[in-house]
């Protein structure tokens, strides 16, 4: 590398590259020109609308029943999850908190693996309350067969 930079500075005088320029003036002024312009045409694009899917989960919420966000681990178990199935959610005891609960969303992405993945479950209101007070250390779930 720094061999190439010494014959760089060789073969290139210090005027030479502004007198490279200079010939071609119209030219770079144009190139910063556009790139400009497409600076901030990038900026001023308005935000992606976000696909039907993710706008009808307030949709899918029933009456009385409240949306929960839940921590899943591992996180491999969010993965086997569909919008619409029934879970029982579970502590670290050996009865679930909340039964029936209907899956509403899932994780869509993320940066590398982790041991967690949030969840948003739609229960009844009264199960909303005692599921988001129970803590914040992950819970597993139980795959209720669909009817």
């Amino acid at each position: 590398m720094g061999e190439l930079l010494a014959k760089v500075r060789r073969d290139l005088a210090p005027g030479q590259v502004r007198r490279g320029l200079g010939r071609r003036r119209r030219l770079v002024s144009a190139i910063l020109a556009g790139l400009g312009v497409l600076m901030i045409v990038t900026a001023l694009r308005p935000a992606p609308a976000l696909p039907v899917a993710e706008q009808s989960v307030a949709i899918a919420v029933q009456p009385g029943e409240v949306a929960v966000p839940i921590t899943i681990r591992p996180a491999a178990i969010a993965s086997t999850l569909e919008p619409g199935m029934s879970i029982d959610i579970v502590a670290d005891s050996d009865t679930p908190i909340v039964r029936d609960a209907r899956v509403l969303r899932l994780p869509t992405s993320g940066f590398g693996p982790t041991s967690e993945a949030v969840v948003v479950v739609a229960v009844p209101e009264a199960s909303g309350m005692r599921l988001a007070s129970a803590g914040s250390g992950g819970f597993g779930v139980i795959i209720r067969p669909t009817e």
